[in-house]
């Protein structure tokens, strides 16, 4: 079983101009929409913010 190590990009909330209440606010609304999933037409596989229920996708990126 092979461990990938997780890219962990730092950053500075104060750059968004919220406060860290604000901020633990929207991530929590956030990571419920976390999802990856492979495209059945390319084998792409894409990671992003899904709307489970409705079967698509808000926000996509290729993973």
């Amino acid at each position: 079983m092979e461990i990938k190590k997780a890219k962990v990009l730092m950053f500075d909330i104060e750059e968004f101009e919220i406060d860290l209440d604000n901020f633990a606010s929207i991530i929590c609304r956030l990571l419920p929409l976390v999802d990856v999933g492979e495209s059945p037409f390319t084998g792409k596989l894409y990671k992003g913010f899904a709307d489970i229920e409705n079967n698509c996708w808000l926000v996509r990126t290729e993973a």
